[in-house]
């Protein structure tokens, strides 16, 4: 877990439609032209300052999301609430502390309480 910033992309509403925001999606122009195109990236959501995972990180336990914490050279199944959940990151509220390193893309195998040995560590 680290502290961070999370960005949670939005629908894009089509034109004449209201979006999210209460404001109707203006009107496209009649034609770009040939070989145009246009990207755009809405963000719905934005904080600088969360305690954030990798969504690799996340693993159902029952119904509820949870991480491998690794403590003292064991993971332990730690039991997290998330909030906004982006492509790569997803903002936990409870659970973790930002220094707290967790398992990225644990195998179904790993068992609560497996000795693991941290290999790398990777500045997200």
């Amino acid at each position: 877990a680290e502290i961070g910033e999370v960005a949670e992309p939005g629908e894009v509403a089509e034109p004449g439609e209201v979006a999210e925001s209460g404001e109707t999606a203006a009107r496209p122009a009649p034609v770009l032209g040939d070989g145009f195109r246009v990207q755009a990236e809405l963000v719905v959501w934005r904080s600088a300052e969360v305690t954030r995972v990798p969504v690799s990180a996340l693993v159902r336990a029952g119904r509820e999301w949870a991480v491998y914490r690794v403590h003292e050279g064991r993971a332990t199944l730690q039991p997290i609430v998330i909030d906004h959940r982006a492509t790569r990151w997803a903002e936990v509220i409870d659970g973790l502390a930002p220094d707290d390193e967790v398992v990225t893309y644990p195998p179904e195998s790993l068992t609560d309480g497996a000795r693991v040995e941290v290999r790398t560590r990777q500045t997200m």
